[in-house]
């Protein structure tokens, strides 16, 4: 399956492709952590054990509430910000949220 996020001028891909000049581990980085199908070290969907389950439901609990807090806190910034900054922030938020999403 092949899926691709555009933010801003760059083209994500799960083979991490991005903008021009943009140093591949940072690509890399940015494709997975927006790739659903991503999952995070040591997670075992094929795992039957119960206790496997209740982990991985604490760990993503933690970062839904993590990235929730971000976006809290970068929309009360963005308030006090102009122009430039406006966009750039903007484009974080949307990273958040499609990785929140994720």
């Amino acid at each position: 399956m092949s899926s691709s996020v555009v933010i801003g001028d760059s083209v994500m891909t799960r083979s991490g492709c991005a903008a021009a000049g943009e140093p591949p581990h940072m690509a890399n980085d940015l494709a997975q952590a927006v790739d659903g199908e991503t999952l995070l070290p040591g997670e075992d969907p094929e795992s039957t054990d119960p206790a496997d389950g209740v982990r991985w439901v604490r760990v993503y609990r933690d970062l839904i509430e993590l990235t929730t807090v971000l976006l809290e806190r970068t929309e009360s910034a963005l308030k006090t910000m102009t122009g430039d900054a406006v966009r750039e922030a903007g484009l974080d938020q949307r990273l958040l949220r499609i990785q929140r999403e994720r």
